[in-house]
């Protein structure tokens, strides 16, 4: 009887683990096809793969993408208080509206240096905090940023609108274009002060900015100028050096 009772426990036992696997194997097949399917949540609602910001629109939070696939915004007006936007792979473009504060999700273990860091296109609307890490990058052509955080290795290229204050923490690197700088054209050396001049849409510039000592504050002439053929020599031989200030 005993054997009997025994060999019954193991077959049950090998019963009840080979359903465990499949249990496992289901769920692990699901929550694989959610994280790659990636998207757009807006306070905990799934919108796809994109969703597009309207006049009138106030929400807490909109989240974009996971590690394995990103989403799409545009914000073209209405209220967003909290875009967290995953590393990799997501977009936003930004021409209206208001956000409080920009922040990254940051997917755990080891990131590919091969996949796509997400990127940010600001035409317009206004940015109350606005934070840039790893290697993403950012185009800024309109609208406001009041305050403006890179740090690591990202990127970001100013052609326009306005920053009221610029961070520039690690490698990170910052590029304006215009004319009429307070500083020398090319890369900065001041660790902190106050950058005017005129930016390539013609807006006036007026930024408080401090810099890291490996980071990179840049000025760039307005393209199609001798100043641009004379930049790129300069930056391609390495001999280009920092301006200690305003001349």
């Amino acid at each position: 009887m005993r054997q009997t009772i025994q060999e019954s426990h193991r077959r049950t036992g090998r019963a009840g683990s080979a359903w465990s696997r499949a249990i496992a194997a289901c769920f692990c097949l699901v929550l694989g096809v959610n994280m790659a399917r990636g998207g757009v949540w807006t306070d905990g609602v799934e919108q796809g793969d994109g969703f597009t910001v309207h006049d009138g629109d106030h929400f807490n939070e909109v989240h974009i993408g996971n590690r394995l696939a990103g989403g799409t915004v545009s914000i073209a007006g209405g209220v967003v208080e909290h875009l967290i936007v995953s590393l990799l792979r997501s977009a936003v473009s930004m021409s209206g509206g208001t956000v409080g504060e920009i922040q990254f999700s940051v997917p755990p273990g080891r990131i590919d240096p091969d996949t796509p860091r997400s990127f940010f296109n600001i035409t317009g609307g206004e940015v109350m905090l606005h934070r840039l890490i790893d290697e993403t990058k950012s185009f800024i052509s309109g609208g406001r940023v009041r305050e403006f955080r890179v740090g690591s290795a990202a990127y970001t290229e100013i052609t326009g609108g306005s920053i009221d204050t610029l961070e520039l923490t690690d490698i990170a690197t910052a590029l304006l274009f215009g004319r009429d700088f307070n500083f020398p054209l090319g890369d900065i050396a001041a660790t902190s002060g106050t950058l005017t001049g005129i930016l390539n849409d013609g807006s006036a510039l007026n930024m408080a900015f401090t810099r890291g000592e490996n980071a990179t504050l840049r000025l760039v002439p307005e393209p199609g100028g001798l100043g641009v053929v004379l930049l790129g020599v300069w930056a391609v031989s390495g001999r280009g050096r920092r301006s200690a200030g305003p001349p």
